[in-house]
């Protein structure tokens, strides 16, 4: 589950922050100790982020509030939620573009 950080995020303590370029699209923050994926970015946009929730620790107050990319799911995986649902066709159809983000 993530948490989607539209405004970016500030990191304090960057030291074992390492990043790997998984897509055209964007790239992923991963703690080089213990390899613990963070967060996801879009390549480009400072401001579109996707954060791990476990990166928040317990108590954070999350809730899901709609699943993406439901299309690209295993098979054996089911939602437990009512939470709305977007294939990848649909989220990226919502997204906002580059030049929106960057405002």
């Amino acid at each position: 589950m993530v948490v989607r950080c539209d405004g970016g995020i500030t990191i304090e303590a960057g030291g074992t922050l390492a990043w790997y370029r998984s897509s055209e699209e964007g790239e992923r923050g991963f703690c080089a100790r213990c390899g613990t994926s963070l967060f996801w970015r879009a390549m480009g946009e400072p401001r579109d982020w996707a954060v791990n929730v476990h990166t928040f620790g317990d108590g954070h107050g999350e809730v899901i509030r709609e699943h993406v990319w439901i299309d690209a799911k295993p098979e054996f995986y089911d939602f437990a939620d009512r939470a709305p649902r977007l294939t990848g066709a649909e989220a990226a159809a919502r997204a906002p573009s580059r030049k929106e983000t960057l405002r």
